[in-house]
This record gives C-alpha cells, sequence and structure tokens, in this order.
C-alpha cells in the first residue's frame, strides 16, 4: 500500500519509520512532493495509519501528467499563496 507522511524529513531528506522490525523509508519522488513509501505488508500499513495524530494517509504512487504526484486525502497547506509576478 503506498503510504504518505507529514512528517518533518531528516537532513537528507528522508523518514526512517521502524514497525515491528521492519524499516520503512519515507523519501520524495519528485521535488517538494509528499513524503511517500510502498508499505509492503498490509498488517504495517495498516498499523502506520491507525496512528491517531493523522501523520500517515493513504496516497496513490500514479504521477501526473504535469509531474506531480496523485494524492488522496492530502491535508491542506495553510498560509498565504505564493506571490505570482505580474
Amino acid at each position: 500500500m503506498f503510504i504518505l507522511t507529514n512528517i518533518q524529513p531528516r537532513r537528507d531528506g528522508t523518514v526512517v519509520v521502524d514497525v515491528g522490525g521492519t524499516i520503512y523509508t519515507f523519501y520524495r519522488r519528485i521535488e517538494d512532493g509528499p513524503l511517500c513509501c510502498d508499505v509492503d505488508s498490509d498488517e504495517d500499513a495498516h498499523y502506520l495509519l491507525s496512528i491517531a495524530d493523522g501523520r500517515f494517509f493513504v496516497g496513490s504512487d500514479a504521477v501526473g501528467v504535469d509531474g506531480c504526484a496523485v494524492v488522496i486525502n492530502a491535508p491542506r497547506r495553510r498560509g498565504r499563496p505564493p506571490k505570482v509576478p505580474a
């Protein structure tokens, strides 16, 4: 199952998660994209998704036409939109 996370990455740009002795590394597939990992075990995926703070959510491994990953149930960004030159 393809899982995304909104955890702040380490300096190398990854998030490493240990689930019952199995190490999963979340990384960005595209620049400025979400951190993602393909979790093979359904039990491990269910465990990550059941964490109450909402740091893990289901995504899609499909890549859109513009090169951005298609994200399902992604958290909304807060703050002002970026400035666009006139």
